[in-house]
């Protein structure tokens, strides 16, 4: 694999891909990440970053000058402090290792020989490769042998704000409940200690759906980003914005 791009674009999207945010654990809800290592594939000049395990997979896509096809599992951690102090743009060439150019600056770096999630991984990218942005909602896409049942645009500003909020009442599980023209985001630790906030959106189709979920989705997407969001009653939760997606597993008190 080989290609050029720009080295902000590159570093924000392997700082992304890590997750970051508040989990909840046995210990309640904490500051943690899905991991630090990614897989990426590249097809001409269309860069995909993934991450995941089996409940939560994550995509981004970023446009670069491709040289050569071809596919690396690497460490962010290894790869950002570079980037940091690189210039404008990097070439990256990987065989059995990472090879990264800016300038007179070159660093090589290890390969990860599998990422720990690659099946789950695989598995997302399968059931998601034909999922893309609309700017008008007007398609409710299949999800492996199932499908979606409603849709609806939100701006990732907006729904940052709502489940920033939700984080207060410190249960680390959310539900969203879809009812055509608006969107309820909520969060219930007791009958005392609880948020919702009810949404009035515009672009919407489908029917009605309520599901629950955990992990910071929010924290994923661009400032001001549209997103497309699709539902179904107990199903996974998929965002998708311009250049990203993100799909979640609906909570289970025992596993997510």
């Amino acid at each position: 694999m080989k290609f050029v791009v720009n080295t902000k674009e590159m570093e924000k999207a392997l700082t992304d891909i890590q997750g970051k945010g508040k989990y909840l654990g046995n210990g309640g809800l904490s500051s943690s990440k899905m991991g630090s290592y990614f897989y990426m594939t590249l097809t001409g000049d269309t860069l995909d970053v993934w991450n995941g395990d089996a409940t939560f997979g994550m995509n981004i896509t970023i446009a670069v000058t491709g040289v050569r096809n071809g596919s690396f599992i690497g460490d962010a951690q290894l790869v950002i402090p570079y980037l940091k102090k690189f210039g404008e743009g990097v070439l990256f060439e990987s065989d059995d290792y990472l090879r990264l150019t800016s300038g007179s600056r070159k660093a090589s770096l290890p390969m990860v020989i599998n990422h720990p999630n690659m099946d789950a991984i695989t598995r997302i990218r399968d059931m998601i490769k034909h999922i893309s942005y609309q700017e008008n909602i007007e398609k409710i896409w299949s999800f492996g042998s199932s499908k979606f049942e409603g849709a609806f645009m939100l701006n990732s500003t907006v729904f940052k704000e709502a489940i920033g909020f939700c984080e207060l009442v410190k249960s680390g599980v959310y539900k969203l409940n879809y009812d055509k023209g608006v969107i309820t985001f909520s969060s219930t630790a007791t009958a005392s200690n609880k948020y919702e906030q009810s949404i009035e959106i515009s672009s919407h189709v489908g029917e009605s759906a309520t599901l629950e979920y955990s992990g910071p989705l929010h924290n994923f997407f661009e400032p001001s980003q549209p997103l497309n969001f699709y539902v179904k009653d107990e199903f996974p939760l998929l965002i998708v914005g311009a250049d990203r997606k993100i799909l979640k597993a609906p909570y289970n008190a025992g596993g997510n």
